[in-house]
């Protein structure tokens, strides 16, 4: 009996699972990092409870695979605290080590929700911490990649989100890059190679 193509892609991505582990963690010898204190001074004046960060780290690996320019995405979550899911599954990242770890890091805000409603995102995906990181790309709710972490935060915290998959790699997923896509769904207020900090 055949295989189905989505089948397949399960059946090679979670094959693949010890590779990718390994991969994601490679970088070039000779990258630098772009973003700096200054920037995380800007980034307390812009960010609430909720916000997107997307990132881009120059030299790794990852960049190769990931479709588009950003290549991760998390949650800041208040204070110094930052939620995003990586190798290791759903941890909290300090702030000023998640940036400063960055080349390029943007913020966004969803239009379609309300500060109570960004903030109750922030405390959903706070709650998913320690659950494991998803290699296979689903949807499935109890394991997550960095930019399904958020999608399924606000799906589960706006009533009517009109947040939507798209199909990439013929599967229905979202990536770091659909945030800075989807430009009438969020706004983005922060920009670590630019001049944009906003309120």
């Amino acid at each position: 009996m055949l295989l189905n193509q989505s089948a397949l892609r399960l059946s090679i991505l979670t094959a693949a699972e010890p590779v990718t582990k390994t991969i994601g963690k490679i970088h070039s010898p000779f990258s630098h990092k772009e973003v700096r204190a200054i920037h995380y001074r800007a980034a307390h004046q812009v960010l609430i409870p909720g916000t997107v960060l997307t990132t881009r780290t120059n030299g790794e690996f990852s960049n190769l695979v990931i479709p588009g320019y950003w290549s991760h995405a998390a949650i800041y979550a208040g204070g110094d605290s930052v939620v995003e899911a990586v190798g290791k599954g759903v941890v909290e990242t300090d702030l000023i080590d998640f940036m400063l770890s960055k080349d390029h890091i943007a913020g966004f805000v969803p239009l379609f929700a309300t500060h109570e409603q960004m903030a109750a995102a922030a405390r959903w995906a706070m709650a998913q911490k320690g659950l494991p990181y998803d290699y296979c790309l689903t949807m499935a709710l109890r394991a997550f990649y960095c930019s399904k972490l958020g999608y399924m935060a606000y799906l589960n915290s706006v009533p009517d989100c009109p947040w939507k998959l798209r199909k990439t790699w013929d599967v229905e997923t979202v990536t770091p890059d659909d945030y800075a896509k989807a430009t009438k769904l969020w706004r983005k207020v922060l920009d670590t190679k630019s001049s944009l900090v906003t309120a």
